[in-house]
């Protein structure tokens, strides 16, 4: 009897929770249909008072239709009003109307509106739409989007929906809009991985790109050691330079030495330089380039039946231009300098320099990156520091990027005399836009380095007051380190919780909790240092890489804490069996890494 009251009381509960289910419901759908009904009404009220001109009325409107978008947002996008008042009178086939709010409102506040009217369009794949808003905007308020504005739009852009940016630039291209330098260089730096992709589209659409453009290209390429990208841009920028184009002649001796190459005959191709009559033509940077390019991919890939081409047989030819007083330009002098260096022939790219400097031809600034890259690699920092008194007088801004280079290679090797030589250097260096917080963050390890503590701290406050976001964390892990060799844990503690605890000021990552980590374990706080491996880790998203085991394993071995690392072990098996055997794979193959019992 009473389990037949028990089960009668659970139906009557379910059926109560289902009315009121219901109830709520029809609630939801009465409100989405006032809203809906709101919506067109001020889409209606809009047009009127557009066509009217009624500046304080529109004004009025806009912002009754932000508050109801705020309150009924999602039951409005399930119905087909779009994300915004924009979007949702671009839906109406409205686009006009909508393009017509910039006139009235603050460019500043309704920017948001008018990404997400475009992202809303790109989601959908109406391209036509989109270019059609990109027509009108330029059309009816050109005078409203500066290079400013554009640069704001497309870094909102970016931050939203990243991955639309192909079609959203071509949409603003195809309107006649003209991207700035500085925009070319934000996207292109933003979309490293797709640099061939927007340059292309920039380029199919009449975008000249300056020497600076073309610098930063080059340089990206270097990083990446993408010869063929390199070859590619470098090509076009040497097009974009020369003043005057290859004559029928020129343009014949180039087609010969392209044939050669194309067929593996390299010999050939050296053979037509050479019997080029006129030095004029020779010297052609445009045919230089091609000479030298093809020469380093053939020795870089093939080998020939009786005698191999190297370096050495390049470097020949080289000197052989030079003796016949033939000139060599400093684009192609860079050329030459960074195929030697990538071929690892380092003597080969100082000579080059060596004759550069001789001919009185001022190197362009990004040819010692790769010099001073390969004199690091190669621990010749004294090369180095004889070239920065040589380039400092003509580069500022290359001057403190190479300055930051040397640095931070004395702070990897902890050479507190290479750091103290050079500190003062970059503490008085200008600070350009946008870089500050590199030089910074090179400075904060400097001094944590040299064990001034208080000058972290200190620095680290005023970075805090400058930068937030991307910028500041780099700095982060720096911060953390300095203070776990030369601080105290009440001061990483209380940096920490400044830290962990203000997510839009500093973007965590992995990095920053394995310093941590890594810092509680150096003032020998192992149980705070497993709670955030534990614990902490997964509460705020993360999950442990092989480098965050070993970050908390080692000190707890060094400092025999024997069962609390096998504790750390079962629990990563536990809730991690995948990084669990990837760990157990490390060790067997690096068994100097680290040295405990681990279950398979």
């Amino acid at each position: 009897m009473i389990q037949r009251n028990i089960i009668k009381t659970d139906a009557n509960k379910v059926e109560l929770q289902q009315k009121k289910q219901a109830k709520q419901q029809n609630k939801n759908k009465k409100d989405t249909n006032i809203s809906i009904k709101k919506l067109t009404k001020i889409r209606k009220d809009l047009e009127k008072a557009i066509n009217k001109d009624d500046e304080r009325t529109i004004k009025q409107l806009y912002f009754e239709s932000k508050k109801l978008y705020y309150i009924h947002h999602n039951e409005i996008n399930l119905m087909g009003g779009g994300n915004n008042i924009m979007s949702s009178l671009i839906k109406v086939e409205k686009s006009d109307i909508a393009i017509s709010l910039l006139k009235y409102i603050d460019k500043n506040k309704i920017i948001i509106d008018l990404i997400h009217a475009f992202i809303e369009l790109l989601e959908n794949n109406d391209y036509k739409r989109s270019q059609s808003l990109w027509g009108l905007i330029k059309f009816y308020h050109s005078s409203c989007f500066d290079d400013n504005y554009l640069l704001e739009m497309l870094k909102l852009f970016m931050k939203k929906k990243a991955k639309l940016i192909i079609p959203f630039l071509r949409g603003m291209l195809s309107a006649g809009f003209i991207p700035t330098d500085d925009f070319i260089a934000v996207i292109l730096n933003v979309y490293d991985d797709r640099v061939f992709e927007i340059y292309n589209l920039l380029k199919l659409n009449g975008i000249k790109f300056s020497n600076d453009i073309y610098q930063n290209l080059l340089i990206s390429q270097q990083r990446k050691r993408d010869i063929n990208y390199l070859n590619f841009f470098y090509r076009d920028m040497l097009v974009l330079d020369q003043k005057r184009k290859l004559d029928q002649r020129e343009k014949e001796s180039l087609k010969l030495i392209e044939n050669a190459f194309k067929e593996r005959k390299p010999v050939e191709a050296i053979k037509s330089f050479y019997e080029i009559e006129s030095e004029g033509i020779q010297s052609h940077p445009i045919i230089l380039f091609e000479l030298f390019k093809g020469l380093f991919e053939v020795c870089r890939e093939y080998s020939f039946k009786f005698k191999k081409l190297d370096e050495s047989s390049i470097f020949s030819v080289y000197k052989l231009l030079m003796r016949k007083k033939i000139k060599i330009n400093s684009d192609i002098g860079y050329y030459l300098m960074v195929g030697f260096l990538w071929n690892d022939q380092l003597n080969y790219a100082e000579k080059v320099l060596t004759d550069m400097i001789n001919e009185k031809i001022i190197p362009p600034a990004y040819t010692f990156i790769p010099l001073v890259n390969s004199y690091l690699n190669k621990e010749m920092v004294d090369k180095v520091e004889k070239i920065m008194g040589f380039i400092k007088p003509m580069y500022d801004t290359d001057y403190i990027y190479l300055l930051n280079r040397l640095l931070d290679h004395y702070n990897k090797k902890g050479d507190k005399v290479g750091i103290s030589r050079w500190i003062n250097e970059l503490i008085n260096a200008p600070i350009k836009d946008g870089t500050g917080y590199v030089n910074c963050t090179v400075l904060l390890r400097s001094y944590g380095e040299l064990g001034r503590l208080s000058d972290v701290t200190n620095l680290w406050e005023e970075m805090n007051k400058k930068y937030s976001g991307k910028e500041l964390s780099p700095s982060i892990s720096v911060l953390l380190d300095q203070i776990g060799f030369i601080g105290n844990i009440i001061m990483l503690k209380d940096h920490w919780d400044e830290i962990s605890t203000n997510p839009e000021k500093y973007l965590l990552n992995l990095n920053h909790y394995n310093s941590y980590i890594e810092a509680l374990c150096r003032f020998k706080a192992f149980d705070e240092a497993i709670k955030v491996f534990t614990l902490e880790l997964e509460l705020n998203g993360f999950k442990p890489e092989i480098k965050t085991i070993l970050t908390l394993l080692q000190p707890l071995i060094a400092y025999k804490k024997f069962n609390e690392g096998e504790n750390v072990l079962s629990f990563v098996k536990t809730k991690w069996p995948d990084l669990h055997v990837e760990f157990v794979r490390f060790i067997i193959t690096n068994p100097d890494r680290i040295s405990i019992s681990i279950e398979p």
